[in-house]
């Protein structure tokens, strides 16, 4: 059975802002829309960047398949043939304990390290930019959401609000924020101390309180608030 064909036209159904495992897209081509945005925005007047960098608990694993199937289905009405045959692939899935003569299925998750893998979990959280207001960027389960502004607090409550339906679409989705490890950011001059000393408000998730820090490393590259790459570690 020929796939090309129909996975061809998933690929160009595909959200623009995802970048991982596409053709003419990689994690140095978010990177670079990422670090322009940024530099683009603190280079005007009073003004800084704050982003949020989700992480997802263990994304591929927690696919559902019920829900994978309907997005191919209903998102990309790809052939029933090929849905079929994908269900298969996944449902049949088992591991064994080494020592243990049983087999396990697998009720969920996309296989790694697999040609279709990679693409299954784009096709699955393609939609997640619909919940979002900021501009964001994913790069497989790496999602980072950013906005400028001369304001912290109207920066800062635009965010929460993202923050909030980000929170709901993976819970409708099956999937879970890893809340001690998402983290966020602000971007600024290296002149405009004032903003090294902002941001009291809060960016919350269910109570749990988002982390800002002062480094972070996002996909292989160390970005710090002055953007200057003193620490450089690219993967």
């Amino acid at each position: 059975m020929n796939l090309n064909f129909p996975f061809l036209r998933v690929e160009s159904s595909l959200c623009n802002n995802q970048h991982a495992y596409r053709k003419n897209r990689s994690c140095h081509s978010a990177i670079s829309i990422f670090s322009q945005f940024i530099y683009n925005n603190i280079d005007k007047p009073k003004t800084k960047v704050v982003s949020i960098f989700f992480d997802l608990r263990s994304a591929f694993d927690s696919v559902s398949h019920d829900l994978l199937v309907n997005k191919l289905m209903v998102d990309l009405n790809l052939e029933p043939k090929y849905v079929k045959l994908i269900n298969e692939g996944l449902t049949n899935r088992v591991f064994s304990i080494h020592g243990n003569d049983k087999l396990y299925s697998l009720p969920c998750g996309v296989p790694q390290g697999s040609a279709l893998g990679p693409l299954l979990f784009s096709i699955f959280i393609n939609k997640i930019g619909d919940a979002i207001s900021c501009p964001f960027l994913t790069y497989a389960d790496d999602l980072v959401i950013y906005q400028s502004g001369t304001n912290s607090s109207d920066i800062l409550e635009s965010l929460q609000k993202d923050v909030i339906a980000i929170n709901e679409w993976c819970k409708l989705n099956g999937l879970k924020i890893n809340f001690d490890k998402t983290k966020y950011m602000v971007f600024h001059k290296d002149k405009d101390v004032s903003i090294k000393m902002e941001c009291h408000n809060k960016l919350e998730i269910e109570n749990n309180v988002i982390e800002r820090v002062y480094e972070f490393k996002y996909l292989g590259l160390i970005f710090e608030p002055c953007m200057k790459f003193k620490n450089i570690l690219l993967m």
